[in-house]
């Protein structure tokens, strides 16, 4: 307990020390500046203690107005920030509700009631968050956003016409895409909000989530070392089945899945997006394939494999 209690008043102090590092800043780079222009310049005229008494009085008026304006700055920031809390709020509870909803579809392999409705104002208060975010991840979670409201209206629409099959096929595929494909997967954006709401450190949360530059890097690290491997388990897959060929998305979740397993991908395995790697790595695979092969199949182990432009493999027994 003491040791927490320690651990909180460290933590506290930082912040407020944080929170004043402006201020100490600012008020250093204008005390040293007049004194090193009179080294400088005037090094040879002495300073008298009525100088120094009038330049001490005018820096004090100085740093007291100052600090009333930062003082004010962050309490207006704390506002607008409990203000964004208070819109995102009502969201991220509607994220939740949809999150268990999904549990239950999951568990009952089913999808006979409408999904929950959303309000239509959601923007608002998604763009209230943005201040927070950078450009390319404000981007990218909208479109995500989008594309799962989207996803509803379909689904409730289908539901609603009794076209029950239907909603739960839409349903299963947008499941895939946010598993396996997905910027910021569903779970991904509500530990976002949670953290808004609770951590106050949602830049370094998407540090942690969502790295394009790193995903991209190992994504080409795992396509090199699992080249041949993914194309072995295509073509054996498609033997197995006794298909001629197949698409690729028919067989992506099977193949993710199967990759995570192997030695090759024990660096990635414990990481949040080692399902979007794989996919990247899956498709620089195909797509170096098909750009390389010129439509000619390429021999790997006794079996020839081709990927065409349309990422549907073909493999034959030579």
């Amino acid at each position: 307990m003491f040791h927490d209690a320690l651990v909180s008043f460290a933590e506290r102090r930082n912040i407020f020390m944080k929170k004043l590092a402006p201020i100490f800043f600012i008020a250093i780079i204008t005390l040293t500046i007049p004194f090193l222009f009179h080294l400088i310049l005037w090094k040879d005229n002495q300073i008298s203690g009525q100088d120094l008494l009038s330049f001490y009085g005018t820096f004090l008026s100085f740093i007291g107005s100052l600090s009333l304006g930062y003082f004010i700055y962050l309490q207006d920031k704390k506002r607008i920030r409990k203000h964004a809390k208070m819109e995102i709020f009502g969201l991220y509870l509607y994220l939740m509700k949809l999150q268990s909803t999904f549990f239950y579809i999951d568990n009952a392999k089913e999808l006979q009631v409408s999904l929950p409705k959303y309000n239509k104002t959601w923007y608002n208060s998604y763009y209230i968050l943005t201040p927070w975010l950078s450009i390319h991840d404000q981007v990218r979670i909208l479109n995500e956003l989008e594309y799962l409201f989207e996803k509803i209206d379909e689904i409730n629409e289908l539901i609603e016409n009794a076209l029950f099959n239907d909603a739960f096929y839409i349903y299963s595929k947008y499941k895939i895409y946010n598993l396996y494909c997905a910027k910021f997967t569903l779970d991904e954006i509500i530990l976002l909000f949670e953290n808004f709401l609770e951590l106050h450190s949602i830049s370094l949360y998407i540090k942690q989530t969502y790295n394009d530059k790193y995903e991209y890097k190992k994504s080409k690290v795992i396509a090199e070392r699992m080249y041949k491997p993914v194309i072995t388990w295509v073509y054996y897959y498609l033997k197995a089945n006794k298909l001629k060929n197949c698409s690729l998305d028919s067989i992506k979740v099977n193949l993710i899945e199967w990759m995570l397993k192997q030695n090759e991908v024990n660096d990635i395995k414990n990481d949040i997006c080692s399902r979007r790697i794989c996919n990247r790595a899956i498709y620089k695979i195909m797509s170096h394939i098909s750009s390389n092969s010129n439509n000619e199949p390429i021999k790997c182990k006794g079996f020839r494999f081709f990927v065409n432009s349309s990422f549907k493999a073909d493999a034959s027994v030579n």
